[in-house]
């Protein structure tokens, strides 16, 4: 994760996924002004398949500079909150 002012840093997703935003009670919390408190959802689908939600955020997620509301992501994939850039890593390549 790339966030302006910060060192890079990985952050591992579980299967559950994880909330990302700027509230203490996020999973992955950001800095960004221009994220919302709770801004998106990143985890696995029910077949397995890493996904990005928007959470209705006040300034929308993209995946590679389009913004989404759901959207499935893989290894080459960008998540863009504001300013904050996120890098798909995948471990276990998903299920087909």
């Amino acid at each position: 994760m790339e966030e302006p002012g910060r060192p890079v840093r990985s952050v591992p997703v579980g299967r559950a996924g994880v909330e990302v935003g700027r509230s203490p009670q996020c999973g992955v919390q950001i800095g960004d002004p221009k994220a919302s408190a709770q801004h998106c959802w990143i985890g696995m689908s029910n077949s397995g398949r890493m996904m990005v939600e928007d959470k209705q955020s006040t300034n929308g997620t993209k995946r590679n500079g389009r913004k989404i509301v759901r959207a499935g992501l893989s290894e080459t994939d960008t998540v863009e909150i504001g300013d904050t850039r996120l890098r798909i890593a995948l471990k276990n390549k998903p299920r087909q």
